[in-house]
């Protein structure tokens, strides 16, 4: 955890100290001591019975501590969602104890750990005027620098910090320069839910086809960061893990959709009759949130504006619509030619997917505050994206904007659910 933590303060520009060495009590290092000078912020991450031995006198952590103290270091306690504070705390002295407890705690949920390192970044290493760091010896530089190549080579980097990486810096002009990246999240709600990611890029939003005006102006978009999208739309059984739960009721009993939902053949066919803020609860839940327009949008064209997921040609065998889909929809893992550049499938055909984003005039902006979630009149609507099992093909593109008010449902209408 701790090395997970100094590689996304690393990743993020922070010059940060972190020392693997064994030192035996007694036997201190000065070198750590002036280190803690050397730096204006102390992060003390409590894992369970990580304090219980500052109870001894001359503990290495508890000398850790009495040196930032000493400093008037600027303190942040990070606790893992597994350590009890209060518990860890009553192991310092009652001096340290007094210091510590009166310091603002970041929890650690593993599940959030981007969103809580977010939160340590822009909130709590922020240096006070008070503070001065004081700069390392000379004649240690060499060591620290030895010491924090221990460090780098000790800490391998995972498949999913390397695809991040690349999605970081990806510059290709054409989808098939993206290598798709598939993953799921063990930590998950709902671990065996695949995920795609979505490299930065640019691309046109909107389309001239003629078919629908709300898609005009055609306009830039530039994504900034990379992010996940579900590689499927969310399924009836995946539903159901969210109702056993607690989090979300069953769909509603409009259409087929209360059938579906009961019936074993279609468990991993799209959850239908729930409404906007069903689904928006659902993703929640997981984690995760809606996908806004622009994030659909780009997942499903491309960094080459496709009309379509396949390509620029229309292929009525390839979506699942009015033509073809039996008058329901299909299961998510069928029809594997029309995935997206990502791997997304069913982006076109099958159901309506619901997005974040409120029904406003192009060109998309997203600071004219189309995806707030507050103050909203429940009948102002928001776009849905994809088409569906029961439609005809001019709303089969990936432009295609309609918009419902939140609360409908009906059996034409699902998710996807995406996580930063």
């Amino acid at each position: 955890l701790a090395r997970s933590i100094y590689q996304d303060l690393k990743q993020n520009q922070w010059d940060v100290f972190l020392d693997v060495n064994t030192i035996d009590s007694g036997d201190f290092d000065r070198i750590i001591l002036n280190q803690i000078g050397a730096r204006a912020h102390f992060v003390l991450l409590i894992s369970p019975g990580s304090l219980v031995r500052c109870a001894n006198a001359g503990d290495w952590v508890l000398r850790e501590i009495e040196e930032a103290i000493r400093l008037n270091r600027n303190i942040v306690p990070i606790v893992d969602e597994e350590a009890n504070f209060n518990q860890e705390l009553s192991y310092l002295p009652e001096r340290l104890r007094q210091i510590i407890s009166k310091k603002n705690a970041l929890p650690l949920p593993h599940f959030y750990f981007d969103a809580a390192m977010a939160m340590l970044r822009t909130r709590f290493l922020k240096t006070p005027e008070y503070i001065r760091v004081v700069a390392t010896p000379d004649d240690e530089l060499a060591e620290i620098q030895r010491r924090m190549a221990v460090v780098d080579s000790a800490t391998p980097v995972s498949p999913i910090d390397n695809a991040l990486q690349q999605a970081s810096q990806f510059a290709g002009r054409q989808n098939h320069d993206w290598s798709p990246f598939v993953t799921t999240f063990a930590e998950s709600k709902i671990p065996e839910m695949s995920f795609c990611l979505v490299p930065i890029g640019r691309f046109n939003m909107g389309s001239n086809d003629g078919y629908h005006a709300n898609e005009l102006p055609v306009h830039e978009q530039v994504i900034h960061e990379p992010y996940w999208i579900g590689q499927f739309p969310v399924t009836n059984a995946e539903w159901k893990m969210a109702v056993t739960a607690g989090a979300i009721k069953p769909p509603y009993d409009t259409g087929n959709a209360l059938k579906w939902y009961h019936d074993p053949a279609m468990a991993n066919a799209p959850v239908v009759g729930i409404d906007w803020f069903m689904a928006r609860d659902f993703a929640a839940w997981l984690g995760c949130r809606l996908p806004t327009e622009i994030e659909w949008e780009y997942a499903a064209r491309g960094v080459a504006s496709l009309t379509y997921p396949w390509g620029e040609e229309w292929k009525p065998e390839i979506p699942v619509w009015g033509k073809n889909s039996n008058k329901q929809p299909a299961l998510v893992n069928s029809r594997a030619e029309g995935k997206s550049w990502v791997e997304a499938w069913h982006m076109i055909g099958n159901v309506w997917e619901w997005t974040s984003s409120l029904y406003e005039p192009y060109p998309y902006q997203v600071q004219d505050r189309r995806e707030r979630d507050t103050g909203v009149n429940n009948e102002i609507a928001r776009v849905l994206r994809g088409g569906a099992w029961g439609g005809d093909s001019f709303y089969l593109r990936g432009a295609c904007r309609f918009a419902n008010p939140p609360l409908l449902r009906n059996d034409l209408r699902g998710l996807r659910c995406v996580r930063a």
